[in-house]
This record gives structure tokens, sequence and C-alpha cells, in this order.
């Protein structure tokens, strides 16, 4: 814990403290399937979920008592996978833009439940095609870089960047039909 947090923890009122560690405990699981479903990269994940708990934490003086905990923890960690989108952009990847990160946002409610996007991202990674399905795996589930993958598959590193493009733009696609965007 940095020391700027130290003194956060120890200046704040043990009830406030203890308030919010309550209400996220009950948001952690949305907020982490919000943040998965608009970055499916679990490591990445993590850390955007690391990041957003202490903005939340920092800013939970402008949270008001009443309304939804994990509304306001959902818009800003929606910021902050935007803020990633923004700093890690690569030529010749697709991201979620910011009118689709706005509508998942958006229509978070609408899901039955908390992981309506991700059953629909599992369906859809399940009917593509067996070499698109070795790339997923090989990238998101076996967690290998570009490079490791190029050379697993003996390909180049620009056919791996230019094949996840496209494979990243089909499952953008399939998710949106299938959540009913």
């Amino acid at each position: 814990m940095r020391d700027k947090d130290k003194t956060k923890c120890s200046a704040v009122p043990k009830g406030q403290y203890e308030s919010f560690l309550r209400l996220f405990r009950a948001n952690e699981d949305r907020l982490f399937g919000f943040i998965l479903k608009l970055l499916p990269n679990f490591t990445v994940a993590e850390d955007i979920m690391q990041e957003t708990m202490m903005t939340m934490w920092h800013k939970f003086d402008d949270f008001e008592e009443g309304t939804s905990f994990a509304a306001w923890g959902m818009k800003i960690a929606r910021f902050k996978v935007l803020e990633f989108h923004h700093q890690n952009r690569r030529p010749g990847v697709v991201y979620l833009n910011d009118e689709i990160l706005g509508k998942l946002a958006d229509n978070e409610t609408s899901c039955k439940h908390d992981n309506c996007y991700l059953d629909a991202l599992h369906g859809c990674v399940d009917k593509l095609k067996d070499q698109n399905h070795q790339l997923i795996t090989l990238r998101y589930s076996r967690q290998l870089s570009v490079k490791q993958i190029a050379q697993q598959l003996s390909i180049s590193v620009n056919v791996v960047y230019k094949t996840m493009a496209k494979i990243h733009y089909m499952l953008q696609q399939c998710v949106e039909k299938a959540v009913g965007f």
C-alpha cells in the first residue's frame, strides 16, 4: 500500500472505511464482470479492477448514499477501460470504441444475469473456425504473447496481429447480435 493510501485509511473514520468495503465486496463480482466484458483479457481486467477500486476509494466522498454503488463503480471502470484503450492503441487491432463501451455501460441492467455478455462471448468463441479458435485459446487461455504464437504456428507476427484484429471484430459483431444491440 502506498503512503498516500495509508494516510487516507488512517484519516478516514472507521465507519466510512467499513461502509466502502461492505459496498465494494457486495458489488465486486458485478464490477469485475462488467470490466471483463469490456476488456476480455483476464490479466488486464484484473489490473483495471484494481485501478477502479483505488479510484472508487479515493472518490468515495463523491458517492451519493442511496444511489447505485455498482452503477457508480461501472462508470469509473468504463473510464479506466477507455483510458487503457487510448494508452495501448496498436495499429491493426480492433478495440471496442467509445460508442460501444457506452452502450455496454448503459445496457448493464438489461442483462438477465450478471454474465450475459460473458456468456455471449463464450458462445461466439465456440462458433469460431478451428484456426481462429486456436489463436484465441493461445492468446487468452494460455496467455501467450503474439510473438510466441507466431513462433509456435510458424507464421509472422504481422499475420497474427491482423488475424487477431479480424477475430476481435467478428467476436464484437457476434456479441452485439447476441445481446441485442
